[in-house]
């Protein structure tokens, strides 16, 4: 038997299942990656992940079923990580999985670790002037 519990905020609709057989009961999370996809597309056809401003660079779009999935598989909560091994991780899991058509822009990335200076200089761990990047999750 299976059965609709409801969509959650992030779109994410949540099932609830009962194996009549064994008496094993599973909740299962769906989602539509298309819109996802479609939405990493124009983004990087339009922009190529910048927003209007050029202050943050859209790196990827990755559905939440995708994070919890592999949350699971590695037995680590993903959205707990710091951002650079959050990036790194969902970097593997993209190129091990062949899900290229989520990045938005897969250009070297620089994440801002800070401020510094009366000039209010921007400071990134890879040296370069680059805006932070983001990740849609």
């Amino acid at each position: 038997m299976r059965r609709h519990l409801g969509k959650a905020a992030n779109g994410v609709d949540l099932w609830f299942r009962e194996d009549q057989a064994t008496g094993e009961v599973t909740i299962e999370e769906t989602s539509d990656a298309e819109p996802v996809v479609q939405s990493a597309k124009e983004a990087r056809d339009i922009s190529n992940g910048w927003t209007p401003s050029r202050e943050l660079l859209l790196m990827a779009q990755i559905p939440p079923t995708f994070i919890t999935k592999w949350s699971r598989e590695d037995g680590v909560n993903y959205l707990q990580l710091p951002k650079d091994e959050f990036w790194k991780r969902c970097k593997r899991k993209i190129a091990e999985q062949g899900l290229d058509d989520f990045y938005v822009n897969k250009g070297r990335t620089a994440f801002r670790t800070g401020y510094q200076g009366a000039q209010n200089k921007r400071r990134f761990s890879l040296g370069r002037t680059n805006p932070a990047p983001a990740l849609i999750v």
